[in-house]
């Protein structure tokens, strides 16, 4: 969808981006990987929610973009980094 809106570079660098850090947060867990990748799911989500009128005016369509956004979200939330217990 990116490449019909604003081209190939508009659509390969932020989301060509996103794909890396989640490819790098795959082998190299960091918190600041972990926040940026929630954040950008929630931020989608919640751009759907504003404007459900982006989405075509369908309840099916708009069902699945809502949860491109949140189903992720849910899964790094669940997954959240924790404290590991270190010596006492």
């Amino acid at each position: 969808m990116g490449l019909e809106e604003v081209g190939i570079l508009g659509a390969l660098l932020p989301y060509g981006l996103l794909l890396l850090l989640a490819i790098v947060q795959l082998k190299f867990r960091t918190l600041l990987g972990w926040i940026l990748l929630l954040t950008e799911s929630l931020w989608y989500a919640l751009e759907v929610v504003i404007h459900p009128e982006a989405v075509y005016g369908h309840y099916g369509e708009y069902a699945l973009f809502l949860a491109c956004g949140l189903v992720p979200a849910a899964f790094l939330f669940y997954y959240r980094p924790r404290l590991k217990g270190g010596p006492s």
